[in-house]
């Protein structure tokens, strides 16, 4: 299927590829169905819940999520994504572009990566993200709330590879494997009272709290 501004007001159960040269916007529930789907446009915007129905999903461009997603099993979106509703996959989740988190938002897989190419932001300081990855690895490869701190920030993990983390809360790591931040972590003005240019973390939990600097 393939159109210049497709708007769909009701369901949809997508069980073939959609390329358009403009926006897609679909209003009502959608369901995928027939094998693994991929969905081409400018602006990609689920204005109500996605049902995977047990299929993978590419997204090439922007993603705008305002329902939940589940019953996916991995997702890939190329461009930016808009993450305004909660994400569950059964394999894994990459985000190519540039990721703003809007709202208190879990990411879900069953024991599989998700990866993170670009920048991690909340739309409105202290958004906060909860990452479920069980034993797969979460990779941030730029900075998270380098421009607007999350809020809270809570990873269960394999191995977790991050730089720089900016949070207004608290950062809560539980891993199995042995895990790298390489960055800073700080508190807007604040500074992390575990602050550390590089840290490694052995399996087990860290929880990370955050205090004022009086130098």
């Amino acid at each position: 299927m393939s159109g210049q501004h497709p708007g769909v007001s009701g369901t949809s159960n997508l069980g073939a590829n959609v390329t358009t040269s403009g926006n897609q916007t679909y209003t009502g529930a959608v369901t995928l169905s027939g094998g693994t789907r991929a969905l081409q446009g400018s602006t990609v915007n689920f204005v109500s819940t996605l049902a995977g129905g047990s299929n993978a999903l590419t997204i090439t461009g922007i993603l705008d999520l305002d329902g939940a997603a589940t019953g996916l099993t991995t997702l890939l979106v190329s461009d930016t994504s808009n993450l305004g509703a909660n994400v569950t996959t059964t394999s894994t989740q990459t985000y190519q572009g540039a990721v703003t988190i809007t709202g208190n938002r879990t990411l879900t897989t069953t024991n599989s990566n998700v990866d993170f190419d670009l920048t991690v932001n909340a739309a409105i300081l202290g958004d906060s993200l909860t990452l479920a990855a069980g034993s797969g690895d979460v990779t941030f490869d730029n900075a998270i709330g380098g421009s607007t701190a999350l809020g809270n920030l809570n990873i269960t993990t394999g191995a977790l590879t991050a730089g720089a983390i900016k949070a207004q809360g608290t950062l809560t790591v539980t891993n199995s494997d042995t895990s790298s931040i390489t960055g800073v972590i700080s508190r807007t003005s604040y500074a992390c009272s575990n602050e550390s240019r590089q840290r490694y973390l052995n399996p087990q939990r860290y929880q990370y709290f955050y205090r004022q600097h009086n130098d």
